[in-house]
Order: C-alpha cells, then structure tokens, then sequence
C-alpha cells in the first residue's frame, strides 16, 4: 500500500472482509446479525463516537502520501535520487512530469505528489531552491503570475530576486519579471539575515 495505488475494487473486498469479521457476517441468512452501527461511523476516530477503522482506499492514499513526503523532505535518500536520474534530472520532485513510459512505482507516486502539491508552500531562506514560477512561495497568493512581456527562464530560482549585499528584495527583477500587485505583495515577505537553507511549510 506504501508502494502502489490499489484498485477501488479491491479496497471494497478489503473493507468487506473487514465488515463480515466485525459484524460476524455468514452466509446463511438465518444467521444474518443487525447492524447496529454503519460503517462510516466505525470508521470515525474514537473521540468522535467510532472505533478508528481504516478505509482501505483512504489508508492506501495515506500511505502513499507519507512515501512521498520523505522524497520532499530527504531528497538525498537513494529512492529519491534514483528517481531523480530517471524521471526529473532537470527539476525537483515535485514539478516532475509522468511520461507515458514509466514505471507503475512513479505512475503512482506521481499521481499522489498532485493531490499534495497544493498543500505544499515554501519559507524562504537563501532563495536557492524555489522555483518562482511553479513554487508556491507567496503568503495567501501562492506562486506568482509572471509578466507575459516577459521571457521565463528557468533556470532562476528565488534567490535572483534578492540582494544579498543588503538582504532585502530586488525590486527593479521583480518589476521586470511580475506586476505590481505581486511585486508588493513580495516585498513584505521578511528575510533572514542568515541565508539558512529554504524550507517547506
């Protein structure tokens, strides 16, 4: 479950067994027992009045998500650099694409990095690592909007935008590169004076 999606259809058998032992369910109808309870609400955490069962399908997205995450966090671990040299040797794991020749491995954890990417924001330390076009590293807003006018270049991360003479923001790149409302919704992110590493919220 850690490692590949499981079909719907046999999370329901999952469930089902699971039901049949808990509700001592058989086959012959004369021994057919009431339900006194559903099975959303076995499901329920304790505190909410259930028992904590695990839907199979839920606990399979879980678990998938929680591999994942340690490739975000640990990029340097060896699944995350085999990966790496396979499948984004160009970009970080996140903004990695799924071509259509690929392991079910990457299928799978590539489908589950897009349901968490929208959860994913960015603390900004020396600027090295983010990407200022894909990343979501705005307070409220995200990633920004780049000027049209503009060519993006994807080999600047967010550091191009900060002086590190003076560690405040390059208004004049930012102009040239956003509008204004992103420009001075940018200015207001505070920067350390120690260029730590970048990091995930």
């Amino acid at each position: 479950m850690g490692a590949f999606l499981i079909p719907k259809h046999l999370c329901r058998q999952m469930d089902a067994q699971l039901c049949k032992f808990w509700w001592g369910e058989s086959l012959d109808p004369k021994y057919r027992k009431l339900h006194l309870l559903g099975w959303d609400t076995l499901c329920s955490p304790k505190y909410e009045g259930g028992l904590g069962f695990r839907k199979a399908e839920l606990n399979n997205l879980v678990m998938l998500a929680r591999n994942a995450w340690k490739i975000i966090e640990n990029p340097d671990c060896m699944l995350a650099k085999i990966l790496k040299v396979r499948y984004s040797p160009k970009t970080d794991f996140l903004n990695a694409k799924c071509p259509d020749k690929c392991s079910l491995t990457w299928k799978c954890l590539h489908g589950i990095k897009e349901l968490i990417k929208p959860f994913v924001s960015w603390i900004i330390g020396d600027g090295k690592f983010i990407d200022p076009w894909c990343d979501k590293w705005i307070p409220n807003l995200g990633s920004a909007t780049p000027n049209p006018l503009t060519l993006q270049d994807p080999s600047i991360k967010v550091d191009y935008f900060i002086d590190n003479h003076t560690r405040t923001w390059n208004v004049s790149r930012l102009s040239t590169h956003f509008d204004d409302a992103f420009v001075k919704k940018i200015v207001t992110i505070p920067l350390s004076q120690h260029c730590t590493p970048d990091r995930r919220a």
